[in-house]
């Protein structure tokens, strides 16, 4: 069995087309692949900012023969229709089948189909998919006839090792794709589809991810786990304990979250991104009794070069009889960087405080040590606090 990989690779999608396209993009090609009996098993799609991709496992390598049947004349008719109908299915009267329907005897040509090799279908399957594309608002790029959300620039097909030789105006189908914008410039080579997450992942691109994040201090504790839907929405669940200064006021907070990008901007050297999210679930406190529903939206920015990074963030807490505020500017450098495969060191220092609980503002300088899925940092802050985060993504 095969497994096929198609990667459509363009500028970027805006991104309230690209869980729609993805969707189109796999129903379209199984469609194909029902219509052309080709059986097959998972399907997986990968949509980011600037690309759509399906990965079909388990394709035979051939189509199934099939016997196909034509309906003749009546076995009474003149012989020249009947000779008319043994020409235009290549048999001769002899060869032809005679079965009774109602009260008629008929001719029926029955012959054998033999499948197309597996590539051979593609072609027929992925060639109109690709013409026939929709999208409620597209381009055309340059000089060129074709039409494309954005301009299309390249495309990766594969049924195991061997490319599929799509076209599409221009374009001719390849085993290349590209990674992050600015981190992982050049063209990257997909082997085989099963390489294809682990070549992405190398590149700086997660084309499907959970996330989970701690946060941990003596009057701050968090820790959450994100799942990315599409490459703009993501969902929670976290808790979050959080202390006064004194220690004597308790916030504990279970809350379910969604996080939603707002707006990115990319150059060749840097990307910035504008978030907002939203929370929700009880709060306990230890000057109250019971627990009471609390609402939690924020919003947040960053912008980041392979050695720079800035972000701000702030969030309202809400709750009966509870107002707090909490604010965060973070900004880090890296010493040098890396190869994909190496830890990269960063200092990085974050000024917060969260208004109700905490009348000081909390600095704290942290190294990071970053990976491609993870990254882990630690640092004493002003208040003589230690404070250790971390990250991963599965």
């Amino acid at each position: 069995m095969s497994n096929l990989l198609l990667e459509l690779f363009s500028e970027e999608i805006p991104a309230r087309m690209q869980a729609g396209a993805l969707e189109q993009l796999i129903n379209s090609l199984t469609a194909g692949l029902k219509e052309a009996r080709l059986n097959h098993g998972d399907v997986q799609g990968f949509v980011t900012p600037r690309r759509l991709a399906v990965l079909v496992r388990d394709l035979p390598s051939h189509q199934p023969d099939q016997s196909v049947e034509r309906k003749g004349p009546k076995t009474s008719a003149p012989d020249a229709a009947i000779d008319g109908f043994c020409a235009s299915v290549g048999l001769k009267r002899d060869q032809l089948e005679m079965r009774l329907v109602g009260k008629d005897e008929i001719y029926f040509a029955v012959s054998g189909q033999k499948g197309q090799a597996a590539i051979s279908a593609l072609l027929e399957i992925i060639n109109p998919l690709l013409r026939d594309f929709h999208w409620a608002k597209s381009m055309r790029a340059g000089a060129y006839e074709t039409h494309w959300v954005r301009p299309l620039r390249n495309i990766l097909c594969l049924l195991d090792d061997a490319i599929v030789p799509v076209t599409w105006g221009h374009i001719s189908a390849n085993n290349q794709t590209f990674g992050h914008r600015f981190m992982a410039g050049d063209a990257i080579t997909i082997p085989h589809p099963d390489a294809y997450e682990a070549a992405l992942d190398k590149a700086y691109v997660i084309a499907d991810s959970t996330m989970a994040m701690g946060d941990f201090s003596p009057n701050w504790r968090e820790a959450w786990v994100n799942h990315a839907v599409t490459s703009r929405d993501a969902v929670g669940l976290g808790g979050l304990r959080m202390k006064s200064d004194d220690g004597r006021t308790t916030r504990n907070f279970a809350e379910a979250t969604y996080t939603r990008r707002l707006a990115r901007w990319n150059t060749p050297d840097s990307q910035a991104n504008l978030w907002l999210v939203v929370g929700a679930g009880p709060v306990r406190g230890n000057d109250f009794a019971g627990s009471r529903t609390m609402l939690a939206p924020g919003i947040s920015a960053d912008w980041e070069t392979t050695r720079l990074y800035v972000s701000a963030s702030a969030r309202l807490y809400r709750a009966k009889g509870i107002n707090h505020d909490f604010a965060s500017v973070r900004a880090g450098f890296s010493f040098y960087e890396v190869d994909y495969d190496e830890i990269q060191p960063w200092l990085v220092v974050e000024a917060r405080r969260m208004r109700g609980l905490s009348e000081k503002t909390e600095v704290t300088p942290m190294l990071r040590l970053i990976h491609r899925r993870y990254f882990v940092e630690a640092g004493v802050s002003n208040m003589r606090q230690g404070r250790l985060n971390f990250m991963y993504i599965f």
